[in-house]
C-alpha cells in the first residue's frame, strides 16, 4: 500500500508471463530478467522495481488473464538461475505474490 497527502492506495500492475509462468506461480513469485535479448535494459524489469507491497497484479499469460494476486513482499534482486531455483524450491523469487 502506499500513501500519499493522507490517502491510502494501491497500485494497478498488468504483468505480462511467459515461459517462466507456470513456475512463477507455482513459487508464489513474479520474475523479469534485467536485460532485454539486444542486451539492453529491459523496460519490464524495471518498472518492476516501482512494484509495493499491497500493489494488486493482474497475471497475463498466453494472451488470457492466468491470476489475480495482492504484492506480500516488496522487490528483491536476485540471477535468473537463483529465481529458477528457488522456484522449484517453493521460495521467493523476485517478489511474493498472493
Amino acid at each position: 500500500m502506499r500513501k500519499e497527502l493522507g490517502v491510502t492506495y494501491m497500485a494497478i500492475y498488468l504483468v505480462n508471463q511467459g515461459k517462466t509462468y507456470q513456475y512463477e506461480r507455482a513459487g508464489s513469485y513474479i520474475w523479469s530478467p534485467k536485460l532485454n535479448k539486444a542486451g539492453n535494459q529491459n523496460k519490464g524489469y524495471s518498472l518492476m522495481k516501482t512494484v509495493r507491497k499491497g500493489d494488486f497484479l493482474i497475471h497475463n499469460s498466453g494472451g488470457k488473464l492466468s491470476a489475480i494476486s495482492v504484492v506480500k513482499e516488496t522487490v528483491r534482486h536476485v540471477f535468473s538461475q537463483e529465481s529458477l531455483r528457488l522456484a522449484r524450491m517453493n521460495m521467493i523469487g523476485m517478489m511474493t505474490v498472493g
